[in-house]
């Protein structure tokens, strides 16, 4: 599987999780993503992921004023202290010219604008469970399985 492919993946697995926060550090952007339901199979105390992105060549955020019968054109956040502003619902992501796009939801009522679209990609990624260890694409995997076979 390709980088592409699997953040696709990840990021589908982490379905009902939202990304809380980011921080920025040199090359590497790091998204925390809230997952509870799924670190808690990890262990009991953990709530959240740690999404290390690296030579990203594309982010963006599209967004739409949140006007009632307004024009619906986009509005394309690229800059992570504006996608990152409020919490994003993450749903399922898949592949569109070859880039990852994560179908969520965020609404900013300060800025009036609400967004569905988090499109991203970048050559190297690592996920770090809630103790910021080292944790394979694998685990999360079978352990999502286990979770979603319950019902």
């Amino acid at each position: 599987m390709s980088v592409t492919e699997e953040l696709a993946s990840l990021f589908t697995i982490f379905h009902d999780g939202c990304i809380e926060n980011y921080k920025k550090e040199g090359v590497k952007l790091i998204l925390i993503i809230s997952c509870k339901y799924l670190a808690e199979l990890i262990d009991p105390e953990f709530e959240y992921f740690y999404l290390e992105l690296t030579e990203i060549t594309l982010i963006e955020l599209e967004t739409f004023k949140n006007i009632p019968n307004s024009e619906k054109t986009p509005i394309i956040l690229t800059e992570p202290t504006e996608i990152f502003r409020e919490e994003i619902d993450i749903y399922r992501a898949a592949i569109n010219n070859g880039n990852i796009e994560v179908n969520c939801w965020q609404v900013n009522e300060g800025l009036n604008y609400i967004a569905n679209c988090l499109r991203l990609n970048c050559k190297t990624y690592t996920i770090c469970d809630h103790n910021t260890n080292v944790i394979d694409l694998e685990l999360l995997e079978n352990l999502s399985a286990k979770y979603w076979s319950r019902f």
